[in-house]
């Protein structure tokens, strides 16, 4: 409980901190939750966005808040319930009132940062996820009634966005047939399990098969050695009316499906996931620097059926290593993997366990050894967060205010990268007008050219220079590192 109210108090003075902190993608949900103004539950076109999580954007907006501070109250709900959901999952791992704090302690200062790291609903899902395997990892099967509550849980994750239904399903099935070479009898582990997924899939199912029909010729991006042209954020381009950015809405328009020959196709996906899941992978190893010893042991004891390094503790290590391999063909992203956190854990305990166990003693110092491993090896992408993620988006709305006073307006365009994101396109959110993108090294000629009235450029730049003296071009606002100039017709 003191731990809840600790993180309770921290997402309140981060959210304050971080109250204009914004990412592309969150401007697409934000975009949505506006679509939904006054009717959070009507029909929605989401195109490839989960829907759940601007609906609950939505309804706060609803109670009166804007909707920055709206999306910050959802997604520092979905922090409490990873935390939550979170412990639940190591509860059933690691035995000891002592070990379980240190773990939950670990858990709510992860889960506090990344709720300011991004607008999006992934931290939302990994606690729906969490929170619906928690059944599945105890040592007990879990009982009809427990069965319906995982359901429930794991037809919110489908909800919150198309991968929730395939990580859900998979990790329950891996779940079952672990339990099912433990020798658990096959109606008691089968029954639950279909119990609990039957929702998620009924709900899950027929957008990933309607999203894979609609969008499986789009690309943002190319990686691994192929062709790399980001829909928005390196050409000029008018988005629909209404739209912030062309981003919103998906089209053939916006992101040109990338065609080579079926031969080099094969290629390039394959060295797309290789390199997808080797950072995936280190995106793991980088939660501790035990797990690497962990997945090793936990792999040797599979292997040997038990050997050195057996027990129960080696499930943990089932759905973060599914986790990587579901995600492989996609670009891949830290934020995915968030729901691995407490089964790294998990496993790193274990692993401390049945080394102690092989030792016939338990080292004094062993726990803390764990939770050091979480805590140093987490810091550095903690300091980057709380150091930088704020920047752009406090400045965009800092400039949108002087553009504001300065009697100017009009669509934008420029990235202005900053830290924390492109100022540029956040400058467009806060003044409510569409972002026209950019090129990278546009002249004053192709700017005037995309018609934006107004275009955004870091204020130290060299280009910021050429465009003070560009015929055309007047700077209107400046605040932190960027200028915003308005361009003549």
């Amino acid at each position: 409980m003191a731990v809840g109210l600790l993180l309770v108090a921290a997402l309140a003075l981060l959210g304050a901190r971080f109250r204009y902190a914004l990412n592309p993608d969150g401007i697409a949900y934000l975009g949505l939750a506006g679509d939904l103004a006054g009717h959070p539950w009507g029909a929605l076109d989401a195109g490839v966005w989960g829907t759940l999580f601007p609906r609950l954007i939505a309804l706060a907006t609803g109670l009166g808040l804007a909707p920055t501070d709206a999306a910050r109250g959802v997604i520092a709900a979905s922090a409490l319930l990873f935390w939550w959901g979170g412990s639940r999952v190591l509860g059933a791992f690691v035995s000891g009132e002592g070990r379980r704090l240190a773990g939950s302690v670990v858990l709510a200062l992860f889960a506090a940062v990344w709720s300011v790291a991004f607008v999006t609903p992934d931290l939302l899902l990994a606690a729906f996820l969490l929170l619906g395997i928690a059944p599945w990892v105890r040592s007990g099967p879990p009982t009809p009634s427990v069965a319906v509550g995982s359901g429930v849980w794991l037809a919110l994750a489908a909800l919150t966005k198309p991968m929730g239904v395939v990580v859900g399903t998979t990790w329950v099935v891996a779940l079952v047939v672990l339990r099912l070479r433990g020798g658990a009898p096959r109606r008691a582990a089968l029954v639950p399990a279909l119990v609990a997924l039957a929702v998620p899939l009924l709900i899950g199912v027929p957008r990933v098969v309607t999203l894979l029909d609609d969008y499986a010729g789009f690309n943002s991006g190319v990686s691994a050695d192929g062709v790399y042209d980001h829909a928005i954020f390196n050409r000029f381009h008018v988005p629909e009316p209404g739209l912030i950015t062309s981003w919103e809405r998906l089209s053939a328009e916006v992101a040109p499906g990338f065609s080579p020959p079926p031969g080099e196709r094969i290629r390039i996906q394959a060295a797309l996931s290789w390199e997808s899941a080797t950072d995936s992978l280190m995106a793991l190893l980088d939660m501790s620097w035990l797990f690497a010893l962990a997945l090793l042991a936990g792999l040797a004891g599979m292997a040997t059926r038990g050997g050195r390094f057996g027990g129960r503790w080696r499930w943990a290590l089932v759905p973060p290593l599914l986790l990587l391999v579901l995600h492989a063909p996609f670009p891949s992203e830290r934020r995915y993997l968030w729901a691995a956190l407490p089964l790294v854990m998990a496993a790193v305990w274990g692993m401390a366990d049945a080394w102690s166990a092989r030792r016939g003693t338990r080292p004094r110092w062993l726990d803390a050894v764990v939770v050091l491993s979480f805590l140093v090896a987490g810091a550095p992408g903690a300091l980057a967060i709380l150091r930088n993620h704020g920047v752009a988006g406090a400045e965009a709305h800092a400039l949108a205010e002087g553009v504001r006073e300065a009697g100017a307006g009009g669509p934008v365009a420029g990235l202005a990268a900053r830290p924390g994101g492109y100022a540029g396109l956040y400058t467009a959110y806060y003044l409510g007008q569409p972002w026209y993108g950019d090129v990278r090294e546009a002249g004053p000629a192709e700017v005037r050219g995309s018609g934006a009235a107004l275009y955004v450029l870091p204020r130290a730049s060299d280009r910021a220079a050429g465009f003070d003296d560009a015929p055309g071009f007047t700077r209107v606002a400046e605040a932190g590192g960027i200028v915003a100039y308005r361009v003549e017709p």
